[in-house]
C-alpha cells in the first residue's frame, strides 16, 4: 500500500509589496526555483479542471520532501508532500498521525524537519513583526490500495478523524500517545457520521474538519487524485487563512481605539476584497465528482462561518467609524460657529463702547462677557445629542 501525505501551510503577508520583496530575496539567494523546471510528481499545473492562474508557483529542491510555494497577492501557501509505503493500515495510521503532530509543532515554531525548507522559514520568521503569521498546517492523505475491502473503511475514517481514538494533532495534547491496533476503543457514533462523498465506485473519500482521506484502487488515477485534492485545498485554505487573519485584524482595529487611524479605510477596502474572494471561492463549481468533494471540503472547513464573522465585524467597524467621524464633524462645526460668533462680537465691541449710552465701563464689559457666554452656550446646546 502507498500513500501521499500533503500539508498545506497558508501564510498571510501585510501587503502585496512584501510578497514581492520576499520572492525577490528568495530568488536572489537561490531558495526558490522557477516552476518550469519542476520535475516532481505533484505538478500543480497538470490538472486543467481547476484554475490556478492567480498563483505564482515555485519549488524548493529536496530529496526528502516535495516542497512547493504558491504566491498570490499578499499570501504564500507552502505545500509539503511525502510519499511512503506501508505494510498495513495500523502502521499507516500510527505513523501518519504521529508525523502530523510533530509537523504542526515544528512548523509553528518556524523549525521544519526538512533542512531545505529551513532557509525560507528563517526569512519568514524575520517578518513576524510586520504582521506575518503561520497559524496552522492542514494535512490530508491519498492512498493507493488495489486490495482494499469494505473492512478497511474504518481505518480510513480513523485517519480522517483521529478523535475517534482520542488522538489529534493539537499542541495541547502533544504528549498524548495512542497506539492504534485491533484492541483500540473506537467511538462508533462518530464513526457512523463520516460518509464517503466520492461518486466513483473505485474510490472512497472521507472529509472531516481534521483531515481528508481519499483511497483509490487504481494506480493510474492515484497521482491525479492527490493533485486534485491539493489544488482544492490550496484554494480553500488560502481563503480560510485570509478570513482568519483579517478577523484578528478587525478585532484589533475595533477594540484598540488609540490604534485606529488613517489605516481604517485601507482595512475596510481590504476586507471587502477578501469577502468577494471568499464568496467566489465558496460558490465555485466544477464537474460532478469535483463539485461534490469541493462542497464537502468547504462545508467541513466552516469557511462560511468565518466569512459571516468577517462580514459582521466589517459592518460594525463601518458603523463605529461613521459615528466617530460624525462626532468629530459635529465638534468641528460647533467650534467653527463659536469662533465665528466671537469674531463677530469682537468686531461689534469697539462700536458698542463708542455709543453715547455707554457710561460705565465695568457694566459694559460685563454685558459683553455675558453676551459671549450666552452665545457659546446656545451654540453648544444646538449640538448636544
Amino acid at each position: 500500500m502507498e500513500a501521499y501525505c500533503t500539508s498545506i501551510i497558508p501564510v498571510k503577508f501585510s501587503d502585496a509589496k512584501l510578497t514581492r520583496e520576499i520572492i525577490n530575496v528568495c530568488k536572489e539567494k537561490q531558495m526558490l526555483f522557477d516552476y518550469s523546471n519542476y520535475k516532481g510528481t505533484i505538478n500543480l499545473k497538470a490538472i486543467p479542471d481547476i484554475n490556478v492562474g492567480q498563483f505564482d508557483f515555485y519549488y524548493i529542491p529536496s530529496s526528502k520532501t516535495d516542497i512547493q510555494c504558491a504566491f498570490s497577492e499578499s499570501t504564500l501557501t507552502l505545500i509539503l508532500t511525502w510519499k511512503n509505503a506501508y505494510a498495513d493500515y495500523y502502521s499507516l495510521v500510527n505513523q501518519s498521525l504521529g508525523d502530523r503532530k510533530q509537523l504542526v509543532k515544528r512548523i509553528l515554531a518556524y523549525a521544519p524537519n526538512d533542512e531545505n525548507l529551513v532557509p525560507l522559514m528563517k526569512i519568514l520568521e524575520r517578518y513576524r513583526e510586520n504582521g506575518l503569521a503561520i497559524n496552522y498546517a492542514f494535512t490530508f492523505y491519498s492512498i493507493y490500495d488495489e486490495n482494499f475491502t469494505e473492512v478497511s473503511e474504518q481505518h480510513l475514517k480513523v485517519l480522517a478523524e483521529p478523535s475517534i481514538i482520542n488522538m489529534d494533532d493539537m499542541l495541547s495534547s502533544i504528549d498524548t500517545t495512542v497506539v492504534y491496533n485491533s484492541k483500540t476503543k473506537i467511538n462508533k457514533e462518530i464513526l457512523k457520521t463520516i460518509k464517503d462523498v466520492d461518486i466513483y465506485s473505485a474510490q472512497k473519500t472521507f472529509i472531516t474538519w481534521a483531515s481528508i482521506v481519499s483511497m483509490t484502487k487504481s494506480k493510474d488515477v492515484f497521482v491525479k487524485n492527490h493533485i486534485t485534492l491539493t489544488l482544492i485545498e490550496l484554494l480553500v485554505q488560502r481563503i480560510w487563512n485570509l478570513c482568519y487573519s483579517q478577523n484578528i485584524r478587525l478585532n484589533d482595529c475595533i477594540t484598540n481605539i488609540k490604534k485606529r487611524s488613517k489605516d481604517t479605510d485601507k482595512i475596510i477596502v481590504e476586507t471587502y476584497r477578501i469577502l468577494i474572494e471568499s464568496k467566489n471561492c465558496i460558490s465555485a463549481t466544477y464537474s460532478s465528482r469535483l463539485s461534490g468533494i469541493y462542497s464537502a471540503i468547504v462545508e467541513s472547513s466552516q469557511l462560511s462561518n468565518n466569512v459571516g464573522d468577517l462580514e459582521q465585524k466589517l459592518n460594525y467597524l463601518i458603523v463605529f467609524t461613521n459615528n466617530i467621524n460624525q462626532r468629530k464633524n459635529r465638534y468641528l462645526q460647533q467650534s467653527s460657529e463659536i469662533l465665528l460668533f466671537l469674531i463677530a462680537i469682537a468686531q461689534v465691541v469697539p462700536l458698542f463702547f463708542n455709543l453715547p449710552i455707554v457710561t460705565h465701563n465695568m457694566i459694559s464689559v460685563g454685558t459683553v462677557v455675558g453676551v459671549c457666554v450666552l452665545g457659546i452656550l446656545l451654540i453648544r446646546s444646538k449640538y448636544r445629542s
